[in-house]
């Protein structure tokens, strides 16, 4: 593929304030042939000027020679196109989307923030994902499959024997949500290769027998006839419907993005997902059965524990867990 000279007019295309970086589209090496993309944070000062983040990715650091990466994404959602080739922004990863691609297979965008938990504007996140999606439209591959975070990219667990190189960057972004996103702005889905829509969620809802619909159900002010049962206050009913959105949102991510994982690890993501909206909707009921009983009364930590535990077991076992009527 050479040097993406093409990278400034696809931006701008997709709707991205763009700066050209004198010199940029014969900046980095002509070994180029990128599949994937990495997202960085800079890790600079909160007080440095985009110039200053600019000037770190020309001239490099003590352990990156420059070009650092292609693109600079300012905090107010501006792109500075710095190189059109090669750059040396992350080493050969050995986890993640892109395990075992490194510079020569990968584009880097910088993403100006402190990395110490700095919030990230939207403006910025929002530019992010359209940039990332102008760029995967071009190489033509699945964004699901081939965009990573440098956290995910070279993370602390599992890194090789004498490995120092370690990240997290960009850190505070869901990359899931991020995945599905810049998936999204390319294809107008909203969800993974079972092209499930909103609308058929809606549908699974208001289906009396589906599983999503029974378990709406027992949501306490959907009973017929209302009111609080014994052993909620109004709180907890409405932290149990919060919680309930919550996990249903997760457990949509999870399965969009299920190509990525195997079967054990959307086992447990699902078990961690839908746990805390069973113990907001089940602990006042567990804890009068536990008084009753006179036995020792357990908290809500560990009543969370025991029920992620026993989705996993049921997972493991293939049992048919759906709620019944």
């Amino acid at each position: 593929m050479g040097r993406l000279t093409w990278l400034a007019d696809d931006l701008r295309k997709a709707g991205v304030k763009v700066v050209e970086v004198n010199g940029w589209k014969t900046r980095g090496s002509e070994t180029f042939n990128p599949v994937g993309v990495t997202w960085h944070a800079t890790a600079g000062s909160r007080k440095a000027t985009a110039q200053g983040e600019v000037n770190v990715i020309l001239n490099g650091s003590n352990t990156a020679p420059p070009p650092i990466a292609q693109i600079m994404l300012w905090r107010d959602g501006t792109a500075y196109i710095c190189a059109a080739g090669r750059c040396n922004h992350n080493k050969v990863g050995w986890a993640g989307p892109n395990k075992g691609l490194g510079n020569t297979s990968l584009l880097g965008i910088e993403m100006a923030n402190s990395n110490d938990g700095e919030p990230w504007p939207d403006v910025q996140l929002e530019a992010a994902r359209k940039i990332t999606a102008a760029i995967f439209k071009r190489f033509g591959t699945d964004p699901r499959k081939r965009l990573a975070a440098h956290f995910e990219h070279q993370p602390y667990k599992g890194r090789p024997a004498g490995e120092t190189s370690t990240k997290s960057d960009p850190y505070g972004v869901n990359m899931t949500a991020a995945r599905a996103a810049v998936y999204a702005i390319m294809t107008g889905k909203t969800t993974g290769d079972d092209d499930m829509e909103i609308s058929d969620l809606d549908k699974a809802l208001r289906n009396g027998k589906s599983s999503l619909a029974i378990i709406s159900k027992a949501i306490p002010w959907q009973y017929v006839g209302g009111g609080i049962p014994a052993g909620m206050s109004t709180l907890s009913v409405l932290n149990a419907i919060h919680s309930y959105s919550k996990a249903t949102a997760a457990l949509v991510k999870i399965i969009a993005d299920r190509d990525e994982v195997d079967e054990g690890v959307l086992g447990q993501q699902i078990a961690a997902a839908m746990a805390p909206a069973v113990v907001s909707l089940a602990v006042p009921q567990i804890v009068a059965l536990l008084e009753e009983s006179g036995a020792t009364q357990l908290t809500a930590e560990q009543i969370q524990d025991a029920v992620v535990a026993g989705v996993r077991d049921v997972l493991r076992e293939g049992v048919d867990a759906d709620p019944v009527g």
